[in-house]
């Protein structure tokens, strides 16, 4: 038996864990190679096992502990030692000394580079990395992670040496209201982690191309049908996940610009369910009437009235139209365009902007607008659900950029002048 320093002739099976022969590997990407790409100029240490014939069976990889996931000084820490023990491709070499003869060569090393110690993590139950394997190599456990979690060892080289210990969580990812917060680790150093963090990737474009074909069978056979709700698209397509879940990889596809959703409804990006001739001229009607209105629009069937139109069909018309962005329902039976929306939240950002601390009530947002107390309450209502204001016991402020929701907007007046009576 030979152990060696890792040379550019067998990287490539480094790569891979010794696993050469295994196809699954391939769905590795090149993580690992990207990771030892940066951390060889970073310390990392890699030495294999040769039998008598010249056949490498075995790898052990170790960084300074600096560069891990435990905390210690003047140590470095075993990432993995493996030797190859499956009959397929180069063949079962366990039980031949490969073990303990490439953990020696890392702990020679280790000394011979001034390390007071060595670390090394393993599992409390009968798997891969045994935490009991490194007690009969005399190391000593020093830390752990919960009940059955990974243990921290290691071997004191002189008596000056501190003993390591884990890194611990101290900050959580924030969670977002209707958002499932997905934490993925990705280490680098090991293919089996690097497969499971690609097929959780593949999973989710596998997703993303059934819904998006969903949606497109949707639009094709129901052209004004706005979109589909998200309960009822979970239920076609993946009703074992939670209704959180589900929504977090809808949103992933809306984030990527592939989908547009609106409320609990969801539909193709760029896709108008109001794209006809019919609706195309009845919007021309529509529109020049909704924003004549200005801050207090004709509620639908007053606009039906208006116009001659059937009250049903122009309420659908209003919905499918909402469903696209280019209106928005504030209430039960009112419309507002989105560049009037805009409008009304610049002046909402300019009361704030004058008030004390920039706190303001419903009564002064009523007032520097001279809109109704019902609607100037129903209108901050609907500001606080985009997140634009928000609510803080009788007053509110501003929360976010009313910009990227509506679109840019002026106040309609200036602090000096500001309107008289109902708009």
């Amino acid at each position: 038996m030979k152990i060696i320093d890792l040379d550019k002739q067998q990287e490539n099976l480094y790569f891979v864990c010794l696993e050469d022969w295994n196809e699954e590997m391939k769905e590795a990407g090149d993580h690992k190679k990207a990771w030892y790409s940066k951390m060889k100029d970073k310390g990392l240490r890699v030495k294999l096992a040769l039998d008598d014939r010249g056949e490498v069976g075995g790898m052990i990889q170790y960084i300074p502990i600096e560069q891990s996931s435990a905390q210690g000084n003047d140590l470095y820490f075993i990432n993995c030692i493996w030797v190859h023990g499956y009959k397929q491709g180069r063949g079962n070499f366990r039980k031949q000394g490969m073990g303990r003869a490439l953990i020696q060569a890392a702990e020679d090393d280790a000394k011979a580079l001034g390390a007071k110690g060595i670390t090394a993590w393993g599992i409390p139950l009968p798997f891969w990395m045994k935490a009991s394997w490194f007690r009969k190599q005399g190391y000593t456990a020093v830390d752990k992670l919960g009940f059955l979690g990974q243990v921290l060892l290691w071997k004191n080289f002189s008596g000056d040496a501190i003993p390591p210990k884990w890194v611990r969580q101290n900050k959580k990812p924030q969670l977002t209201p209707g958002k499932v917060t997905v934490t993925a680790l990705l280490n680098g150093w090991c293919p089996a982690q690097n497969i499971t963090f690609e097929h959780a990737k593949m999973a989710a474009q596998e997703f993303g191309d059934r819904c998006l074909a969903r949606l497109g069978e949707l639009h094709r056979a129901q052209p004004q049908t706005a979109g589909i709700n998200l309960p009822a698209l979970r239920r076609e397509l993946a009703p074992w996940l939670t209704a959180d879940a589900f929504s977090f990889l809808v949103r992933g596809l809306a984030d990527a610009h592939k989908v547009h959703v609106s409320g609990s409804a969801v539909r193709l990006a760029g896709y108008d369910a109001a794209s006809n001739s019919a609706d195309e001229a009845l919007w021309r009607a529509v529109l020049p009437a909704l924003l004549e209105g200005r801050f207090s629009p004709p509620k639908a069937a007053e606009l039906a009235h208006s116009l001659g139109q059937d009250e049903a069909t122009l309420r659908s018309f209003l919905h499918r139209k909402s469903a696209s962005g280019e209106v928005m329902r504030v209430g039960e039976d009112l419309f507002y365009p989105k560049a009037t929306l805009a409008t009304l939240a610049a002046n909402a950002a300019l009361v704030a902007r004058s008030a004390s601390r920039g706190l303001f009530t419903a009564a002064q947002y009523r007032d520097a607008t001279g809109l109704g107390r019902n609607l100037a309450i129903r209108l901050l209502e609907f500001f606080d659900t985009l997140g634009i204001t928000q609510r803080i016991g009788d007053a509110r402020k501003m929360h976010k950029n009313f910009v990227p929701i509506l679109g840019p907007a002026k106040p309609s007046f200036t602090v000096q002048q500001r309107p008289r009576g109902r708009a």
